[in-house]
């Protein structure tokens, strides 16, 4: 029976104002803003939150009538204790009635916060158990009696192991909740735990919001000038109502107004400003209207326009190193047979007969199957063709087979690769890349992660749907050709395409679900009968050295060198292996998303019109854009190559910091851009710095501890997308990479999407697994040379 006493005290200050309908725009909302602040440590010494729950059997019969179906009951308990409720009445005692509304809506916020966590709890304890959950069941709400509410307290005081201290723990108060879940393998788990809408308390002001839900419009001018007109919610951000109106806009922070992207101007109407944070905004844009998308509420009808970058015409890698050595033995033959009624007997099957005709004894697909069965409806000599994988006919056709064709597919966090390829020939006919559109919930994996906790099922869609369409653009009518889909990945991306939890990936110890090779069928992962076959996802050797990696590893041979080698992806986390056919060891550093340009002033994605390159000639700065299009601001091999020019000309110190004499303003300006200027400062240097100084630590520790140094290694591969595009010069003259290592260094593109079509044409279940066995990995959390080494390393 889980009893929660330690409870992380987090009150979403926005929401306390919003109850109190405190808004920016009222008179005394300054004063209340500061007063809170003046109350959070008071608050926090008051409050003594305690919860507890428990599954057991429900004895409850018609006590609990909405549950009376369901086999067992989960009781909650939930307390802030009796002190904060002595000091709210203590307020109002004194006539300090704002000071009391505040502390009163600081708790049940609290409470609020405090709920959803539990039923997070709850509900993944649910899952593992094959339950769904009823609705939350409440005294309130009329769902039981208040003797029943009585006797779930004395439950749980006579059921501990420690009554007097349950009791003590659970002295009930004003601020105190008493709640039921009904639990039974044949329940559905309802939508929303609770429904404001449907509430009694009709005084509550999330009733009233809830009311009004649907009765603003939002009018949306994008870049193209076009309006787009969509319902609006006055409790979500203008952020969420874009994304849940389908209207994508880059959002790298995940909505915590930290990255400046999602930047929006309002032309009409009034937006709330409950988060208000400036801090990316100019002020001329300020007094022009400008604020982040994901900081503002629609208050009434209201038209905006988007002045965020949009991600068109991204660069993405799709190509990859091709070896001479790539073999075709994927197991798929194929069988011509002539059908002849006469020499077909009527006391024996078709599928005996096809046995006897080829003189072996086959399986069959559901598929194939199919097919074989449509035959017997027309038994005249007909010519077919038999798809063979192994010992199972996969499929049939009539005539010759003219193909048989697989789908690789890399899902990245940034971008989805898929390669179509004709499993006879070995050939990629043709391949198609987009955007991951999971990146309007962060760029990064933890605010993937952070935000599956309540929204995994958008996830799920998000990526399903961008791999659907992706498919439909390649494989146009010959989708019945498909036999086999092969996915890599980085862990993460794994479990949100199945709908797995990820929460553990993001908590040390960083536990995982399952790391191993998985087999499913198209419709069980993609709920589509778009494609009738099997799909594969590779294996991963750890939460952070996942399947794209493990696919980097076929792909680059190490299953097969006796020579020292290197793998490196340099992402938002910095992946890196070393070693050879025998001994393997990796490592991954959170580098943060600077290479990715989200957390730079002026950073962008490595979009058309995205600077990539950067020189500085007699003091005179130059720059090259990708397609050579107007300049909308800086990718992440752009920011290295700005670093390094400023280092070699003496405009940037070793430490970091700006010649005064070069940079007279405190930041670079680099060039007029099409959304405004597009500058480099002083802080996009330090992040520049903490990226740099956590992937090149993760290398020294990595040689380090293999026991090697840079001259035992023979190659360096450099791995995806900023890989391919990074200038390996100005990334040893930064720091990045070690000077020993950049005349080693070999760009391999996409390593991973090489490595699912290796997979496609000669199955590597046996090295994969012999790769897995023999990595080692290590963790920078444990090693203590990590901080003097990350220290020294932060230097250029």
């Amino acid at each position: 029976m889980p009893m929660l006493t330690n409870l992380e005290i987090i009150v979403d200050k926005t929401k306390v104002l919003d109850a109190i309908q405190c808004y920016k725009n009222n008179p005394g909302y300054e004063e209340t803003f500061v007063l809170y602040d003046e109350l959070l440590p008071e608050f926090m010494l008051f409050v003594k939150p305690a919860a507890a729950y428990a599954f057991i059997e429900n004895n409850a019969g018609p006590a609990v009538p909405e549950a009376s179906e369901c086999s067992r009951l989960v009781y909650c308990v939930l307390t802030l204790g009796q002190e904060i409720c002595d000091k709210i009445s203590e307020l109002f005692a004194e006539g300090n009635y704002v000071k009391g509304s505040l502390v009163n809506a600081m708790c049940d916020e609290l409470l609020a916060y405090y709920e959803q966590e539990i039923y997070r709890r709850i509900k993944r304890e649910a899952d593992l158990e094959g339950c769904g959950l009823t609705r939350k069941l409440t005294l309130d709400e009329n769902d039981f009696e208040s003797a029943y509410e009585q006797a779930i307290i004395e439950w749980f005081i006579q059921n501990s192991a420690s009554p007097e201290r349950m009791a003590d723990n659970l002295l009930l108060s004003a601020k105190s909740l008493v709640y039921i879940y009904g639990a039974d393998s044949e329940q559905l788990t309802t939508e929303i735990d609770h429904d404001c809408s449907h509430c009694d308390n009709i005084g509550c002001y999330m009733r009233e919001k809830a009311d009004n839900n649907g009765t603003i419009t939002l009018t949306v001018i994008g870049q193209d000038g076009m309006p787009e007109t969509m319902e609006a919610d006055q409790v979500q951000t203008i952020l969420d109502n874009l994304i849940q109106g389908g209207i994508y806009v880059a959002a790298p922070c995940n909505g915590k107004g930290t990255c400046g992207k999602c930047k929006i101007k309002i032309i009409k109407g009034t937006l709330r400003r409950e988060k208000a944070n400036y801090e990316k905004l100019q002020p001329d844009e300020i007094n022009d209207g400008v604020c982040l998308a994901c900081q503002v509420y629609p208050e009434e009808d209201c038209t905006i326009e988007l002045l965020g970058m949009q991600e068109e015409n991204f660069s993405i890698a799709t190509e990859f190193r091709t070896s001479p050595e790539l073999l075709l033995h994927n197991g798929y033959t194929v069988e011509r047979l002539i059908l002849s009624e006469a020499d077909w007997p009527s006391h024996i099957s078709l599928a005996e007969y096809i046995d006897l005709s080829l003189n072996n004894t086959y399986r069959y697909s559901q598929r194939a199957l199919k097919k074989v069965s449509a035959l017997t409806e027309t038994p005249a000599d007909k010519a077919i063709s038999l798809i063979i994988n192994k010992q199972t006919i996969v499929d049939v056709c009539s005539g010759d087979a003219k193909q048989i064709l697989g789908l690789a597919i890399d899902i990245g966090t940034t971008t989805i690769v898929i390669s179509l390829v004709d499993l006879r020939s070995g050939t990629v006919i043709n391949s198609y890349a987009g955007l991951n559109s999971q990146r309007q919930y962060g760029a990064d994996v933890i605010s993937r992660i952070e935000h599956s906790r309540s929204g995994a099922s958008k996830l799920k869609e998000c990526v399903c749907q961008d791999i659907l369409a992706g498919i439909s653009a390649l494989t146009g009518d010959v989708k019945a050709r498909i036999q086999h889909v092969v996915i890599a990945g980085n862990t993460t991306m794994l479990y949100l395409l199945l709908g797995l939890s990820a929460h553990s990936l993001s908590v040390y110890p960083f536990r995982t679900t399952t790391i191993d090779f998985l087999e499913f069928s198209f419709g069980e992962i993609f709920s589509s009968n778009m494609l009738d076959c099997q799909v594969t996802i590779l294996p991963g050797i750890s939460a952070y050295i996942g399947a794209d990696i493990v696919a980097g590893l076929l792909e680059c041979g190490f299953g097969s060198t006796e020579s020292t080698c290197m793998l490196i992806d340099i992402g938002t986390n910095g992946e890196m292996v070393i070693g050879n056919q025998r001994k393997i060891m990796c490592l991954a550093a959170a580098a943060g998303p600077a290479f990715e340009g989200a957390n730079i002033t002026s950073g962008t994605g490595s979009v058309k019109g995205a600077i990539s390159s950067c020189t500085i000639d007699k003091d005179k700065l130059c720059y090259q854009t990708i397609q050579a299009a107007p300049a909308i601001g800086i990718c992440g091999s752009g920011v290295i190559e700005i670093a390094a020019a400023c280092l070699r000309s003496n405009w940037l110190a070793k430490s970091g910091q700006w010649n005064a004499e070069k940079v007279t303003e405190g930041y670079l300006k680099i060039a007029e851009g099409v959304y405004g200027d597009i500058i480099f400062t002083q802080q996009d240097i330090r992040q520049l710095q903490l990226a740099k100084a956590a992937i090149r630590t993760g290398i020294d520790i990595l040689i380090e501890n293999y026991g090697a140094c840079y001259a035992d290694i023979d190659t360096v591969y450099l791995a995806g997308g900023f890989g391919t595009n990074i200038d390996v010069e100005s990334a040893a003259a930064i720091g990045l990479i070690p000077r020993e290592l950049k005349y080693k260094v070999k760009t391999v593109g996409n390593s991973a999407l090489g490595g699912a079509i290796r997979y496609l044409l000669n199955n590597h279940k046996e090295e994969l697994n012999k790769l897995k066995a023999a990595a080692v990995c290590l963790d920078l959390a444990v090693d203590d040379k990590f901080n003097n080494l990350f220290m020294r390393n932060m230097l250029f």
